[in-house]
């Protein structure tokens, strides 16, 4: 989390002097730039819903790929890869 500070305050303290410069940039990135320089965008890591999200897809699929584990995917064994776990809801 330490590093999140010290990257927004570094990009913050950037995008004052990326809106000073006289350099033509397009919308996008003038608005990022805005957003940093006034606080409004912030830089974080992303929360465990998220994580969860990004690895199962938005169908809720067991791994990235589909339901099935597959040795060409993930660092499996064969035994491993035939076994059948069952999910773990809560840490």
């Amino acid at each position: 989390m330490a590093y999140c500070q010290w990257l927004y305050k570094r990009l913050k303290e950037l995008a004052g002097k990326r809106l000073t410069e006289s350099e033509m940039m397009d919308e996008a990135a003038m608005a990022l730039w805005q957003g940093l320089a006034k606080g409004k965008l912030g830089v974080g890591l992303p929360s465990e819903v998220e994580w969860e999200k990004t690895a199962r897809g938005i169908d809720g699929r067991i791994y990235p790929w589909d339901d099935n584990p597959d040795p060409e995917y993930a660092n499996l064994t064969p035994l491993l890869a035939q076994r059948v776990y069952p999910l773990v809801d809560v840490f």
